[in-house]
């Protein structure tokens, strides 16, 4: 579920604390249980998107962390949902398309490593 939910910017976390809260309160007794395992599952995602995917996404495509989370932010931030979604193919297409044009190479130099 944690995984699927990844791909639905801003939907993914509230989403999966609601989802965990919701079974957390079907197995335990006491509220601060629930509540313990909804913010420990708001911890591991805020994890996950901030330091995990940026270096697994940066290896991947050869590109720059920092530089991934920026063109993240900066595409949600215009385009929304949509814009975030599209943010990396956009970065890999761009960065690729520098690597193979002489006057724009040190562009892929620095959306690279």
């Amino acid at each position: 579920m944690a995984g699927l939910l990844t791909f639905i910017p801003y939907l993914d976390r509230i989403v999966g604390i609601v989802a965990v809260m919701l079974v957390a309160a079907l197995a335990f007794d006491d509220l601060a249980q629930m509540f313990f395992v909804g913010g420990v599952y708001w911890v591991l995602a805020i994890l996950e998107g901030s330091f995990a995917s940026p270096m697994i996404l940066g290896r991947r495509l050869e590109s720059n962390p920092v530089v991934l989370v920026l063109a993240i932010m900066i595409w949600g931030w215009i385009w929304g949902v949509g814009g975030a979604l599209l943010a990396v193919p956009l970065l890999a297409t761009f960065k690729i398309m520098c690597d193979h044009l002489e006057p724009l190479h040190p562009i892929g130099e620095f959306l690279g490593k």
